[in-house]
């Protein structure tokens, strides 16, 4: 039995066509109200790269990937459609994929595109391959459920200090703030853009510096620095303010840089401790014990009324 993967080519539509898998022909119908001809026949067209799974000269899977938009020409759409002879020889097909991936990653930074929850051995497929799936939601003409599934470049975390503009401005940050507002969000508090604003008055006093995790030029993650002096003892107390790494690069190493940063920063002006609040169900609560630090001081809320 020979087993392949060819450029892809328009006479192998109609042999997958055939015998597509059923969980593939509900997933195309349920994200665009396509037929699987005119799902094949439209992807196949509008992508930069794409192949066949081959056994023995038979098309038995198609796969690619195509621009995500026009407008950005850094995000990819992969795909793949095929018939349960994929399955039968998944191992084999397995194996090789990884290569594949690899090339979209060259030519584009991100790779990102939904999967029907309902297709559980594509989502098996899509982790095996690293892929990060993220939360249920609607999608497509009649909002069924689906998981969008991403994959990153990998690129070095560099962490710096920078300006409270320079993070306001990044195009991730309305990613990172959408993640960041349910995370800490309580009843009393603004939403993080509100705090951020505020924090350039700081900023211009001398009493805040604020350090970003990029990679390249993407903002993955933030820590605000706040120096003041302490009324009781006269010295400068720094604290770590608005931490925060977004989920989806939280293995990166981009959390523990950002802490060694502040850290720095607090032994730069010469304050004697870094002091980090957390939500109690944060996931830094169990990150910061590992990296030394203590629990000194539990702090109550309760929402007072106005007028």
């Amino acid at each position: 039995m020979k087993i392949e993967v060819v450029t892809a080519e328009a006479w192998h539509i109609p042999y997958i066509v055939v015998g597509m898998r059923e969980a593939d022909r509900d997933e195309v119908w349920a994200s665009s109200h396509a037929l699987p001809i005119d799902a094949l026949e439209r992807s196949l067209s509008a992508s930069t790269m794409a192949w066949t799974g081959m056994v023995d000269g038979i098309p038995v899977c198609m796969f690619g990937v195509a621009p995500r938009s026009l407008l950005d020409g850094r995000v990819g759409a992969p795909w793949m459609l095929g018939t349960y002879e994929v399955e039968r020889h998944s191992k084999a097909f397995l194996r090789r994929n990884k290569a594949y991936v690899a090339q979209m990653l060259e030519a584009y930074p991100v790779l990102e595109n939904h999967v029907d929850v309902r297709h559980g051995i594509s989502i098996k497929w899509l982790q095996w391959l690293g892929f990060t799936i993220g939360p249920v939601a609607p999608h497509g003409p009649d909002d069924m459920p689906f998981h969008k599934f991403t994959m990153r470049r990998r690129v070095p975390v560099v962490v710096r200090a920078c300006s409270v503009s320079e993070i306001l401005a990044n195009d991730n940050l309305p990613s990172l703030h959408q993640e960041f507002a349910s995370e800490v969000a309580t009843f009393a508090a603004p939403a993080p853009l509100e705090k951020m604003e505020g924090y350039r008055a700081l900023e211009a006093g001398g009493g805040l510096q604020a350090y970003g995790a990029f990679m390249g030029s993407l903002l993955v993650g933030f820590v605000m620095v706040l120096v003041s002096n302490a009324p009781r003892i006269s010295i400068p107390i720094a604290v770590a303010d608005g931490m925060f790494v977004g989920r989806e690069y939280r293995k990166t190493g981009a959390g523990l840089k950002l802490i060694r940063a502040a850290e720095g920063h607090a032994r730069q002006v010469g304050s004697p401790c870094l002091m980090i609040g957390t939500p109690s169900n944060g996931p830094l609560v169990k990150v910061l014990p590992a990296l030394g630090y203590d629990e000194t001081n539990r702090v109550f809320m309760k929402a007072v009324r106005h007028g």
